[in-house]
């Protein structure tokens, strides 16, 4: 079991850490980097799985005018259950002017995994979220093969108040035949959803669409809708393995994320 919180302020024109509060296996690191007008946040599960009846709580913040990326130390792993489900909470706040990057590693299914995880994330005005979620289905190096696994994943994402992005993902049964259909993966064994939100008017969002369309090719498709004054970018991939997903999302992000590079764990 595990909780973590980390939020931020903006003091002297740099990103600082406002609060930090950790339980249990659920850990927080924030290393030096060159750029101080953002902060980097790393989340470490000191467990170092998930498991059946495992619950994981993490709570991040970026104050007004703050820029917060948030990134895992290593690949989540969903392991096997007994029966109990594991249970993973993500709650995200970006106030005015702030923007949060959520750029976990993949996180792997492994067989017989059972795990609910919800994502709940608050923007204010002028704030800008980037999230992006991979997921890899057994290793492909490793021969690994998902027969078996449940897999509830629920988005809300509400900009000034008003629910503007919602998902509801549900894996269930022999994950491997699914798999194989044209119409799920085809096949494939890897696959990432990002989705690039924030307010409408600046034009950055729209300048994004085509070079992402460009980047992704024939391996994902990237879509734009505007709600009112909120913009989204939505983007899907898919990939035979991580190695080769992470050979487009990589870019990906970067060109999302205006030309920053990624965390250093993405690296290790």
């Amino acid at each position: 079991m595990g909780s973590a919180l980390l939020s931020t302020k903006r003091l002297d024109g740099r990103t600082r850490n406002d609060d930090l509060i950790q339980i249990g296996c659920a850990k927080i690191r924030v290393p030096s980097i060159h750029n101080p007008a953002q902060l980097e946040a790393v989340m470490i599960n000191t467990a170092g799985w998930v498991t059946g009846g495992d619950r994981l709580d993490w709570h991040f913040a970026a104050g007004a005018e703050t820029r917060l990326t948030v990134t895992s130390q290593a690949c989540e792993r969903l392991y096997k259950s007994t029966g109990q489900r594991a249970s993973i909470a993500v709650d995200l706040r970006v106030e005015t002017g702030a923007q949060l990057n959520w750029l976990p590693q993949e996180t792997i299914l492994f067989d017989h995994c059972n795990a609910h995880r919800k994502i709940d994330a608050d923007l204010n005005d002028n704030a800008r979220l980037l999230l992006v979620e991979p997921h890899v289905f057994g290793r492909r190096a490793m021969n690994e093969v998902v027969r078996n696994c449940f897999l509830q994943d629920d988005w809300r994402i509400r900009h000034r108040g008003m629910l503007v992005h919602s998902e509801a993902l549900r894996l269930e049964g022999d994950m491997d035949a699914h798999l194989q259909q044209i119409a799920v993966a085809s096949a494939a064994s890897a696959v990432a959803a990002i989705v690039l939100l924030e307010t409408l008017g600046n034009g950055r969002l729209e300048s994004c669409v085509q070079p992402a369309r460009d980047l992704l090719g024939s391996s994902g498709g990237v879509s734009l809708i505007k709600q009112g004054q909120t913009g989204k970018l939505i983007a899907r991939l898919v990939a035979k393995d991580s190695y080769t997903l992470r050979k487009s999302l990589i870019p990906l992000i970067q060109l999302l994320n205006e030309g920053a590079q990624m965390p250093k764990c993405w690296a290790l």
